[in-house]
């Protein structure tokens, strides 16, 4: 592969990826209106002057974070195609942003008090799949959602 191919690639799925997190944005706001969506916020210090944490999406319920959630422009085909790293992003989002929440709203039902990442629908299957994990711990869910569907045809 050519460095120009490389470059053009990388370049597209940036787009991709941009794209993807504005539908999912807009999904979020339509679907859970009586909340706070907060899309790349300013981010948190983690380590002070080195790394900067900055989760895609911010909910809030009370001006209090109740999701953190992230979209990513992944195929995924079956469950080892998820991304090591991803976990590991949404964990030091609990520790930062959930921590807190928890004791807060542990008595009350709420589908969003997890961790979310969303990525794109594209196998016929996947059409109602929620993956979930590490439930005790608070909860990672994996949803699929449908461009055409659910992000285009809503009104």
């Amino acid at each position: 592969m050519g460095v120009m191919t490389f470059w053009l690639r990388r370049c597209c799925m940036m787009w991709a990826n941009r794209l993807w997190r504005i539908r999912v944005e807009w999904w979020l706001e339509k679907t859970y209106k009586h909340l706070h969506v907060e899309a790349q916020n300013g981010g948190f210090d983690f380590v002070k002057n080195l790394f900067t944490v900055r989760p895609d999406f911010l909910i809030k319920k009370e001006n209090k974070v109740i999701c953190v959630a992230d979209a990513k422009w992944k195929l995924i085909e079956r469950k080892e195609d998820f991304s090591q790293s991803d976990f590991y992003q949404l964990f030091v989002y609990k520790h930062i942003f959930l921590k807190k929440q928890e004791a807060i709203y542990r008595d009350e039902k709420c589908e969003l008090m997890s961790l979310k990442i969303y990525y794109p629908k594209h196998l016929q299957e996947q059409e109602h799949e929620v993956f979930e994990y590490f439930e005790k711990e608070g909860g990672i869910k994996i949803r699929f959602l449908d461009l055409e569907k659910e992000l285009l045809n809503q009104t």
